[in-house]
């Protein structure tokens, strides 16, 4: 039995995939322990793992739930996201070391904003396998590319550059006390490791064919989650669904839920609405009959009964949709998502519209062009047949098996 210390940040989108994974490796009879803030304890010890707990500084920070939080730049706020990691290295790489006294880990496995893990395999001298679950960076595709300069106000550039050097050498410090090569932590989108697991499959990443053996592009690792929050998934059945989301983060948008009511209140079909934590039903205009309007749907279950998803585009979601064979209408909220809509109409998956010109007339004219081409959910259902080959949870967790077994081969 080997141990694995798993660590990502505290955000569902990014511990999903890691959660199906781990599941995995303890059905299998590995041990792994997966260290993150308490609200996550409970998802986390049903796949079996131990729980650590911490406090994050990426649950203090500014509000992150629209898209332009405050007047800032993204630049000024990818660069606010990467200080707020720094500080979690800074809590979790001694706070971990001590647990791990007297004990050693066989490996560790992290998501690419959890950079501590990349710096505790390299301090214990185990292998780290990265979990991706955004596009895969190199010369020929950027997903980041340097947003401090290209995104940055001008009248703040030269305030961002020097919190950026600083924030360097504040990192290369720590790389020094604990012995590692230092890096430049803006950079953490672009690190790969001798196993990198894609959860995309590479039909769908940009400049696929040039990514090497490091990139396994998996697809989606998906874990059944069985949500007790209430919803009526009776009324889905035997009926065509149009369903609505902006994912659990920039989905602070109600203006846009209300262009939803207007678009689609006479819609011959019935809609479902996910409209988050951060707004309340009561500062909504009145909901259409043939709405279903919760604060959290249980988007598997609504996935299979869905005909068309308007998104955001987040990655999970983007897979998740194609893994149940449903076209997508994109409206992104942030860089990478923007990217995902851009791909999805280059593959002919769906359509991709403009989150700053959101309006009624615009949103019933996507979804009834979606709704009368076959040929998108033809190619919809070839990447759904593409998804499904790539293997998923098994072939990542065979992948990590056969990874450590050589590891341990070459250096016995």
């Amino acid at each position: 039995m080997s141990t694995y210390l798993c660590f990502t940040i505290p955000q569902q989108g990014n511990l999903n995939p890691m959660l199906a994974i781990v599941q995995e490796l303890v059905a299998r009879g590995e041990r792994a322990i997966c260290y993150l803030t308490e609200p996550f304890r409970q998802p986390i010890e049903e796949t079996g793992a131990s729980f650590r707990g911490y406090q994050s500084h990426l649950n203090s920070g500014p509000d992150m739930t629209t898209q332009n939080a405050g007047s800032s730049s993204n630049g000024a706020r990818f660069l606010q996201f990467s200080e707020m990691l720094f500080e979690d290295c800074q809590q979790l790489l001694p706070m971990v070391l001590k647990d791990m006294e007297g004990q050693e880990p066989d490996g560790i496995i992290y998501g690419q904003s959890a950079p501590w893990g990349r710096m505790l395999a390299k301090i214990l001298h185990v292998p780290g396998i990265l979990i991706r679950t955004t596009y895969a960076t190199n010369e020929q595709f950027h997903l980041f590319p340097d947003v401090i300069t290209q995104s940055s106000l001008p009248e703040e550039a030269e305030a961002l550059a020097q919190r950026r050097a600083s924030l360097n050498a504040h990192v290369r410090q720590l790389c020094m006390d604990y012995a590692i090569e230092p890096f430049d932590f803006l950079h953490i989108f672009s690190l790969a490791e001798p196993l990198t697991l894609m959860m995309l499959p590479r039909a769908f990443q940009y400049a696929g064919e040039t990514f090497d053996s490091r990139f396994q592009f998996v697809g989606p690792c998906i874990l059944p989650r069985h949500d007790a929050t209430p919803f009526p998934l009776e009324r889905l059945h035997n009926q065509s669904v149009l369903y609505i989301s902006l994912g659990t983060t920039f989905n602070n948008r109600p203006d846009f839920y209300n262009e939803c009511f207007r678009a689609f209140a006479d819609f011959p079909s019935l809609v479902v609405l996910s409209i988050g934590k951060h707004v309340r039903l009561e500062d909504l205009d009145p909901v259409p009959e043939n709405f279903l309007v919760h604060a959290v749907v249980p988007q598997l279950d609504v996935l299979a009964h869905t005909s068309i998803f308007l998104t955001h585009g987040g990655m999970n979601s983007t897979m998740e949709a194609f893994s149940f064979g449903v076209p997508l209408i994109v409206v992104p909220q942030t860089i990478e998502q923007t990217h995902t809509a851009r791909r999805v109409e280059e593959l002919g998956l769906g359509m991709a519209l403009d989150a700053e010109h959101m309006h009624a007339e615009t949103l019933r004219e996507a979804v009834n062009t979606v709704v009368h081409h076959p040929d998108i959910r033809l190619r919809v259902k070839h990447m759904q047949d593409t998804i499904a080959n790539a293997g998923g949870v098994q072939a990542a967790v065979h992948l990590i098996l056969n990874h450590m077994r050589t590891h341990h081969t070459v250096n016995a």
